[in-house]
């Protein structure tokens, strides 16, 4: 059994290793750098979810591909050693951008309405007449935000109003509400 369990895991190693395009740049051992070791790997895990993700997108039933996918995000997001670290803020860019080109070039028409999942508990309604923006936060810190100014203003400038639930900070962004003014 011990021989068995070891030939798959040799085997799944060097799968992965010569499965992933390495470079003389990249860094291999990470032995008391455990940062770096993070940031690499959440930017390969992210990287993948968004492959999982494209191949498997949403239904009416989940498939166990986009589960698994959305479980390995949540899983690193709740990780606030990779708060503000480069996997994650290329991530939030990435995503937000694609939301603030979709609002923009793709608005409903008829009678549809599309839901957007914001950042944290936010959320953007859009139907073909109005946007509408429900706690916009930009996350993270003021002296560092998740969301930079420049896509938050991006998003805001689609959204004709801002409604806010409560006045928490996961919910309530003096900046953002300041952009709506």
């Amino acid at each position: 059994m011990k021989k068995v369990f070891f030939s798959a895991f040799i085997a799944l190693y060097f799968s992965l290793l010569f499965a992933t395009d390495l470079s003389a740049q990249t860094k291999l051992h990470y032995w008391g750098d455990s940062t770096t070791f993070l940031q690499e790997q959440a930017s390969i895990v992210i990287e993948e979810a968004y492959k999982t993700l494209a191949a498997y997108p949403p239904g009416t039933t989940v498939s166990n591909e986009r589960r698994l996918a959305l479980f390995a995000l949540d899983a690193l997001f709740h990780d606030t050693r990779l708060d503000n670290g480069q996997a994650f803020m290329a991530y939030m860019e990435r995503t937000i951008g694609k939301i603030a080109v979709d609002i923009r070039n793709n608005k409903p028409s008829g009678k549809a309405i599309r839901v957007f999942r914001f950042y944290n508990h936010g959320f953007i309604i859009q139907t073909p007449s109005v946007t509408v923006g429900i706690d916009l936060v930009r996350g993270g810190r003021a002296a560092n935000p998740f969301i930079s100014e420049q896509l938050m203003r991006s998003i805001v400038e689609q959204c004709d109003i801002l409604f806010i639930t409560h006045a928490h900070g996961d919910h309530t962004d003096h900046s953002v509400i300041s952009m709506f003014s």
